[in-house]
């Protein structure tokens, strides 16, 4: 009895070592579950066709830095670029890559494309980045 006692004991700290705790686990899926979050606000701002409900959008989703790389006229050329050349958006995948998020995408126009997401590391995590890539059609 003692040996299995022990045996147990043994495994409960091994595991506890190298598991990540129920805490981190859960921590790590609601920083996803927030990056998810705010990358379905900002496609379903761009997808909308309002210039307006797309710079709020940014303005609640992008981190500080983002914000000031960029002022809000040039955010509102960079949704009119998109949103003309894409037209509203359908997500087709969207995958988990590091510190990114890559979600493809196909347009209402027929252009299909890629949006890379970096964000802020913050527990908010805010959009740091975005990249785009059109594919054609």
């Amino acid at each position: 009895m003692m040996n299995k006692l022990a045996f147990a004991f043994t495994v409960g700290l091994y595991c506890a070592f190298i598991a990540p705790p129920p805490v981190a686990m859960a921590q790590e899926a609601g920083h996803a579950s927030i990056a998810q979050g705010r990358v379905h606000a900002f496609f379903a701002a761009l997808s909308g066709g309002d210039a307006v409900a797309f710079e709020a959008a940014a303005q609640a989703n992008y981190s500080p830095a983002l914000l000031a790389r960029r002022d809000a006229a040039q955010r509102a050329e960079f949704f009119q670029r998109i949103y003309g050349d894409f037209g509203a958006l359908q997500l087709r995948n969207a995958t988990n890559e590091g510190e990114n998020m890559r979600v493809e995408v196909t347009g209402a126009s027929g252009t299909s494309g890629v949006f890379t997401f970096t964000f802020d590391g913050t527990p908010q995590q805010k959009i740091e980045a975005i990249r785009v890539e059109a594919g054609g059609h």
